[in-house]
């Protein structure tokens, strides 16, 4: 582990890298489907 800590941009950014290969419709389910169930928001 390089540090503890990560500057908030960098995980977006990261998980922007991650799911670049993923339609919209798969990461709206990823991000914005399972807040909506897992918290009900």
């Amino acid at each position: 582990m390089e540090k503890l800590v990560t500057p908030y941009p960098a995980v977006w950014a990261a998980f922007d890298t991650f799911t670049s290969g993923f339609s919209e419709t798969e990461r709206d389910k990823l991000f914005h489907g399972n807040a909506r169930r897992i918290y009900r928001i």
